[in-house]
């Protein structure tokens, strides 16, 4: 499983935005969120960026796990 599987598998929101909010977060990037007419928007975008985070580093921190059970089995 990757994380993008993981990801996917835990929230409703389309590969595409999935990935490019993990290429933002691998770069430090800023999210700018602009004003619009609907102010719900931002804080769902907002919403899905804090989750996608914290989804990818769930998924690493199972990965770290794995690893550290399976190595001394090895």
């Amino acid at each position: 499983m990757t994380t993008l599987e993981f990801i996917q598998r835990h929230l409703n929101i389309s590969e595409k935005s999935i990935n490019n909010t993990l290429q933002l977060l691998a770069e430090d990037g800023t999210i700018t969120l602009f004003p619009t007419t609907e102010k719900i928007r931002p804080v769902i975008l907002k919403t899905q960026i804090e989750q996608i985070s914290k989804n990818s580093k769930q998924f690493g921190d199972i990965v770290k796990r794995k690893e550290s059970i399976v190595k001394p089995i090895e």
